[in-house]
């Protein structure tokens, strides 16, 4: 997969903000296969299907500079907020990935 998702992913969720990412063409959509939310009522989430980078950039640019601060008020925004700031500090949820998506492909790639 073409997926990258870092710190810089992760740090809204963790801060209890909305978030748009500049990033490569579906790491919405994964980030959202985590189980995390995502916020098609504060923004236009088709930028996520954009393949070309800079028509990407350039319809985030534009999402992020029509952007309505008093759209944060809603109520399905803030329990999405709390669903993932949840999800992220979930240690449970830590302990599965980091087994699944770090030790194991290590020891399979040892054991070959």
């Amino acid at each position: 997969n073409n997926w990258f998702l870092c710190e810089k992913s992760y740090r809204p969720i963790a801060a209890q903000h909305p978030f748009v990412m500049a990033s490569t063409a579906g790491n919405l959509a994964y980030l959202r296969s985590q189980g995390f939310e995502t916020f098609p009522e504060l923004f236009d989430e088709s930028y996520d299907d954009i393949a070309d980078w800079q028509a990407r950039m350039r319809r985030i640019v534009e999402i992020v500079r029509d952007f309505d601060l008093a759209s944060l008020n809603q109520v399905s925004v803030q329990q999405k907020i709390q669903h993932n700031h949840a999800r992220f500090f979930d240690t449970d949820l830590t302990d599965h990935l980091c087994t699944t998506t770090i030790i194991e492909p290590v020891l399979e790639f040892v054991h070959g």
